[in-house]
C-alpha cells in the first residue's frame, strides 16, 4: 500500500511538472510569435469595411483644410540646381483643390526659388541659377534635377495635407502596424504608360488622430525612391467658423529623394494658419 501511494505521488508530481513545462513553453511560443507579429510588417490586410472607413476618415480630414498659409525655415541639400546645403526662409500658400505656392528666400536677402502649382500645371523659377521651367506635372521627367525638386515639393504638400488622390479607383490594402495603420495604394500608372512612376504609395497613419506620419513611394520589388516624414503635429485653429475643432498639421517635414543624385528637403514651420480669409502670401 505504501509503495502504491509513493508511486501515485510521484506520478502526480511528474504530470504536474510536465504540464507546467508545456504551459511555459506554449506561453513562450506565444510571446515570441506575438513579438514577431507585432514587430514586423502585418501579413494579413484588414477587411474592406475598415479600409473604406480609414480612407473616408482621411478624406474628411483633408476636406476640412480649404487653405493653408505658413512661414518656414528650410534646408535643401544634394541638388545641383539649388546651392548645396542651402538654408533659407520661405512662405507657403495652399488653396483647394490644387493651388500651391512656395517661395524661398536667402537669409541675407534675395529670392532663391519660386514654385507654383495650379491644377496639372507647374512653374519653377530659380533666379540663383538662372533657370525657369514650366509644364504639365504628368510630363515630369525624373532624370532632370529640376523635375525632382518639383516632385519633392508636390509630395511634401500631399503629406502635409494627407491628400492621396491615387487611392481613388486604385487597389488599397490596409494593415494594422502597431499604433498605426499602413495603407498600400497600388498606383494606376498603366494608363499613363510611364514606367518610372511609383508603383505603390505606402502611407503610415496614426490610428487615433489620423495624422499622416510617413509616406513612401515605391517602384518594382518595393524599392523606395522617395520618403516623406511628418512630425511635431500641432492643433491649428481654423478661420472657418463652420469648423469648430482645431486642425492638426505637422510643423516638421523631411523629404528625401533616394534615387541616384537625389536631394533632400527639410521644412520647419514657425507659423501655420488654416482657412484664412486673407490674400495669398
Amino acid at each position: 500500500m505504501l509503495t502504491m501511494l509513493h508511486y501515485s505521488t510521484i506520478s502526480r508530481k511528474a504530470l504536474f511538472s510536465n504540464h507546467v513545462k508545456r504551459v511555459g513553453s506554449l506561453a513562450l511560443l506565444v510571446i515570441v510569435s506575438g513579438c514577431a507579429v507585432f514587430s514586423g510588417q502585418p501579413e494579413v490586410p484588414l477587411n474592406d469595411e475598415v479600409t473604406e472607413w480609414v480612407l473616408e476618415s482621411l478624406r474628411q480630414r483633408e476636406a476640412r483644410i480649404r487653405s493653408v498659409k505658413g512661414l518656414f525655415r528650410a534646408s535643401v541639400s544634394g541638388s545641383s540646381v539649388l546651392p548645396i546645403s542651402q538654408n533659407l526662409d520661405g512662405v507657403l500658400f495652399y488653396e483647394r483643390p490644387y493651388l500651391i505656392r512656395l517661395r524661398g528666400f536667402a537669409r541675407v536677402g534675395g529670392t532663391i526659388f519660386e514654385f507654383q502649382r495650379d491644377g496639372d500645371y507647374y512653374k519653377l523659377n530659380i533666379p540663383s541659377s538662372g533657370k525657369a521651367v514650366q509644364g504639365q506635372i504628368t510630363a515630369l521627367d525624373d532624370s532632370q534635377d529640376v523635375s525632382r525638386i518639383v516632385e519633392m515639393s508636390i509630395r511634401t504638400m500631399d503629406a502635409i495635407l494627407g491628400k492621396f488622390d491615387d487611392a481613388d479607383g486604385s487597389k488599397v490594402l490596409l494593415y494594422q502596424d502597431g499604433e498605426n495603420f499602413r495603407l498600400d495604394i497600388q498606383n494606376m500608372i498603366e494608363m499613363e504608360g510611364k514606367n518610372n512612376d511609383p508603383l505603390m504609395t505606402r502611407v503610415w497613419v496614426n490610428r487615433d488622430t489620423f495624422d499622416v506620419i510617413q509616406v513612401e513611394y515605391l517602384i518594382e520589388d518595393e524599392e523606395a525612391i522617395m520618403v516623406v516624414e511628418c512630425s511635431d503635429f500641432r492643433a491649428v485653429k481654423s478661420k472657418d467658423p463652420s469648423i469648430s475643432s482645431p486642425i492638426r498639421l505637422p510643423f516638421h517635414i523631411r523629404a528625401e529623394d533616394l534615387r541616384s543624385q537625389g536631394g533632400s528637403m527639410t521644412l520647419t514651420f514657425q507659423e501655420l494658419a488654416a482657412n484664412a480669409e486673407s490674400a495669398p502670401i
